[in-house]
């Protein structure tokens, strides 16, 4: 599922790496991994299309930042992410 990349994602993504002093060439791609699988190109692009995401928006209550292991390919991959920084946004409302 891929998200939009907007300017307060662009700055918050700035600040993060200059927090982190980051100087890794990271192309940004805002998405959610539904699959991590070993599957031929043919069949995750038919899953891709097969899948139909029922809203328009989605909205965080938290951002974690997490050193990971790139590119990310794997179940065993994902479980070795590590948090390095964690914080809870504003919900809707508040």
């Amino acid at each position: 599922m891929q998200f939009a990349v907007t300017t307060q994602l662009q700055q918050l993504n700035h600040s993060i790496r200059t927090a982190a002093q980051d100087s890794f060439d990271y192309e940004l791609n805002p998405h959610l991994s539904l699959l991590y699988g070993r599957i031929s190109i043919k069949d995750r692009r038919l899953l891709a299309c097969a899948i139909e995401v029922p809203f328009s928006e989605v909205i965080f209550d938290s951002l974690k930042a997490v050193r990971c292991i790139s590119p990310t390919q794997s179940r065993a991959d994902v479980e070795a992410w590590s948090v390095v920084a964690e914080k809870r946004l504003g919900s809707i409302g508040d």
